[in-house]
């Protein structure tokens, strides 16, 4: 894959350290300490006025700084050092890929995601989706798989946060030049910009691509931000997240079918396609489109073959969360669709509808589900919750057997382990510990850390989120009129510290914490073991709700009863997210459960010292041993909001008081907290090696991507004869399928009480035109007073014979070890290369 690029232009850099741009063009210094310190060595006040951004610095520096530098022999051997570095990455030929794969020389895995938060400098993030994306695709590059990723290149980006005197929340946007950030326009053999263009409603819309280079992977960025285009076109992509559904309609369509053109115009043909939830799925439907005008293929044909090889992860609990556009709508921007294109209007339609609305609503994340075989939610709860929320998309099937699995999410371990523990653990265990972040049995050493070096770096960072949490406040209260100078009173470096950070959605409950103000300022206020409380988080613009919440803290934070000890930082971004992770001592997380799909930051806190204290929802259900954290509030929570915050409250109060404050106080003569130490490292061992980015990519890999590509191959060989013969199978067995039916006519089940442990059960079908071969027979126990509990999983009965239409299928079933249960037998289609067949919606019970 040859991606040509247009040259770096307003660089003038010395001959000897010209290559400091191929160091600044790749995020790959994201997770580099030493490449940060080079670009921060270079110009220390470019480098905090421009974000971190080494492009802003080698364009803000001036020209007899590097004349300087290309004569210092320190500077050169650090700038060859991360030449090297970079150079020996890139050019790697062993990978986990190459060791792992079948098919080492499969075509890339195409990524889909409306955000990317890869780095502080690069503001195409909102929050935790973003910053997953960006993690995934430096575990991609990390473990060398082929992968491409899309998105969108937003004018404006999310906003920033503001907080007036009065705590309401300002929501500032900032036009960036792309030129200005560290991605690079893509052009043809003849240095012209690639362009792809799409319909929307009645006009032509031009896009060019953007390349960001991710370590050895590329993130393909469309823009349509050209003179060429009408004003209103322009202005799609000039915020994330747009609260018009217009406009959200309008991106989502430039995200999946302007997206599935770039990597056309790109001349990459993905073998596998992930949509990172649903905001991009109408690339299926531009797929779909493509193999009907472009192989002939018919609707139902195209989308078994774009189905074979997509793969859908959704990131969201609760139905409010998953966007949905009026029919009208879609309607609208879509109906030179229908008429020029092909597309058969009300099939696609169709795919849209879910079962909480009338057709009216056409729901992205319904078609994202429709249109591939492969589904997961993002940590094992989450997957539990995600069958439950569209049961009835499989109205068929027990709520248990709905197709969507899970792939619990992790963290890029060396971009948010603070630089200084990665120093100590490259020291302690070796330079190579990178390639051990998966591998549970090698952070069973971590008790070999030293205990005072850990705490004296543990407490630095501290030093320097305080540092920078004042800072920030200053700013705020110098812009808002409030007297700055009482900031330097704020947090103390011996303390106790707790952080709570994320996206303000009133689920997340940051204002749970003050449910009782005395008592909590009496947890904070005590003689002898005091404790500081820093939060941060923005609500979006249109989240009313979630902006007073902002609001309340606020007044807490200005309120004589917490001044000084509870601070509300605005403008949460990854620069403060990496320190407060870094920096604080308990993370706080206390979501109304089960509403947090996963959740990220409390991993991010492990790996540098932070320990959890979180109700049991999302990744920390998975997570929590007893030993490496605490928990808040019941394991399974009652219905009752009201109810559960009471509760909640009760058990964050008494658990602060009782065993977190202790523990932390409770420190040897010179000073160290050994028992706290030790419940740090357990959660450093317990936890590091599965809540990664590097095990979880390996696991979509393992579960979702190899497979699919193989489906993909298969569907698309011999002129599409497999995709062809399900289709024809499919049409062939829904109109015979309710003339099946059958009989037990065997049944061990009454012999059971007589001490066998094997129950015979034999069936007699009457399948029509059908062959034994085209059905799944299964047995399971359930609680006949229970409706349809199923106690046992499904095993399966075998084919014995036939006559003529009638087929008999049999099997020896271990009995049920449960009171007051029976056997039930249903019968299910089955074909050997349809992985889902259960989307088909038919099943058969005896």
């Amino acid at each position: 894959m040859n991606i040509h690029t247009k040259p770096v232009q307003g660089l003038q850099l010395p001959e000897s350290i010209k290559r400091l741009s191929d160091l600044a063009y790749n995020f790959y210094f994201g997770w580099q300490p030493e490449i940060q310190e080079l670009f921060k060595d270079i110009n220390p006040v470019a480098w905090e006025t421009f974000i971190h951004n080494p492009l802003q610095v080698l364009k803000n520096t001036p020209s007899e700084t590097f004349n300087f530098l290309e004569s210092s022999v320190k500077f050169l051997n650090e700038y060859h050092n991360a030449l090297d570095k970079l150079d020996v990455y890139l050019n790697r030929s062993e990978t986990w890929f190459t060791k792992h794969a079948v098919n080492p020389k499969m075509n890339p895995i195409a990524y889909f995601s409306a955000e990317y938060g890869l780095h502080e400098s690069f503001p195409m993030y909102s929050g935790g989706l973003g910053v997953l994306s960006g993690d995934h695709c430096k575990s991609a590059s990390d473990l060398g798989l082929p992968f491409v990723a899309v998105g969108l290149l937003y004018q404006e980006g999310f906003f920033t946060q503001q907080i007036d005197r009065d705590g309401n929340q300002k929501a500032v946007y900032t036009k960036y030049n792309p030129r200005d950030l560290a991605i690079r326009e893509v052009v043809d053999e003849t240095g012209s910009n690639v362009r792809v263009t799409l319909t929307i409603s009645d006009r032509p819309v031009q896009a060019k691509i953007w390349k960001a280079a991710v370590g050895r992977i590329s993130i393909f960025l469309l823009d349509v931000n050209l003179p060429e285009n009408h004003p209103d076109d322009r202005a799609i992509n000039g915020q994330l997240y747009h609260a018009d559904h217009d406009t959200r309609i309008r991106q989502e369509m430039l995200l999946g079918i302007g997206g599935a053109r770039a990597l056309k115009a790109l001349g990459i043909t993905p073998s596998v396609w992930h949509m990172n939830e649903g905001h991009s799925a109408f690339l299926g439907l531009e797929r779909i489109r493509n193999l009907m005008s472009g192989s002939g293929l018919s609707f139902e044909e195209a989308r078994e073959v774009v189905a074979a090889n997509t793969v859908f992860t959704t990131h969201t609990p609760v139905p409010a969360g998953n966007d949905e556009f009026h029919r009208g709508l879609v309607d609208h921007c879509f109906h030179r669709y229908w008429s020029a294109f092909g597309l058969p209007r009300e099939k696609v339609f169709e795919l849209g509808k879910d079962g909480f609305h009338t057709g009216e609503r056409f729901s992205m994340t319904v078609l994202a589900i429709k249109l591939s075989h492969f589904r997961n939610g993002v940590s094992q709860l989450h997957g539990k919750v995600s069958r439950r929320l569209w049961h009835d998309l499989w109205p068929h099937l027990p709520e248990a057997e709905v197709p969507i699995g899970a792939v619990t999410n992790g963290v890029h371990t060396p971009t948010w382990m603070a630089s200084d523990i990665q120093d100590l653990t490259a020291k302690t265990f070796g330079a190579d510990w990178r390639e051990h972040l998966t591998d549970p049995a090698f952070w069973e050493k971590i008790p070999e850390f030293p205990k005072t070096k850990f705490w004296k770096i543990h407490n630095v960072w501290k030093i320097l989120l305080i540092h920078e949490v004042r800072k920030r406040l200053k700013k705020q209260f110098r812009r808002e009129g409030l007297p700055a100078e009482e900031i330097d009173n704020y947090l103390k470096p011996g303390i106790l510290t707790i952080g709570f950070a994320r996206r303000f959605a009133t689920y997340k409950r940051a204002n749970l914490m003050f449910r009782d103000v005395n008592r909590l300022k009496a947890i904070l206020d005590h003689p002898d073991r005091p404790v500081q409380i820093i939060i941060a988080g923005k609500a979006h613009p249109a989240d009313r709700p979630g902006q007073a919440v902002v609001r309340e803290i606020f007044h807490h934070m200005r309120s004589d009863a917490f001044k000084g000890k509870v601070v509300l930082v605005e403008n949460y971004d990854l620069a403060l997210a990496k320190l407060l992770v870094a920096g604080t001592d308990i993370w706080l997380n206390n979501p109304r459960k089960p509403l947090e799909a996963s959740g990220t930051s409390g991993m991010k806190a492990i790996l540098n010292g932070g320990i959890n204290f979180s109700v049991l929802d999302g990744w920390w259900v998975e997570g929590a041993n007893g030993k490496n954290g605490w928990e808040i509030g019941p394991k399974d929570p009652p219905s009752d909001p009201d109810l559960q915050d009471e509760l909640d409250g009760k058990s964050l109060y008494e658990t602060l008081e009782n065993e977190i404050i202790p523990l932390y106080y409770d420190k040897n003569p010179t000073g160290i907290p050994e028992s706290w130490i030790s419940k740090a490292f357990e959660s450093y061992k317990s936890l590091i090696s599965f809540f990664s980015t590097d095990r979880m990519v390996a696991e979509y890999f393992e579960k979702y991507y190899e497979t699919a590509a193989r489906s993909g191959e298969d569907h698309h060989a011999e002129n599409f004869k497999l995709t062809k013969e399900i289709v024809k199978w499919k049409q062939a067995i829904r109109p015979i399928w309710h003339s099946i039916h059958g009989e037990v006519v065997l049944n061990g089940h009454d012999n059971v009480m007589q001490g066998k442990t094997l129950v015979e059960i034999k069936v007699k079908l009457h399948l029509e035109t059908l062959a034994p071969e085209d059905v799944r027979v299964e047995a399971a126990w359930y609680r006949e007073n229970h409706g349809t509990e199923f106690v046992s999983d499904w095993m399966g009965l075998s084919w014995v014979q036939s006559d003529g239409s009638d087929a008999f299928f049999q099997a020896q079933v271990p009995s049920s070890e449960k009171p007051d249960t029976r056997l039930r037998i249903r019968i299910l289609p089955r074909h050997k290369s349809l992985p889902v067949p259960e989307d088909l919606g038919l099943v058969y019970y005896l």
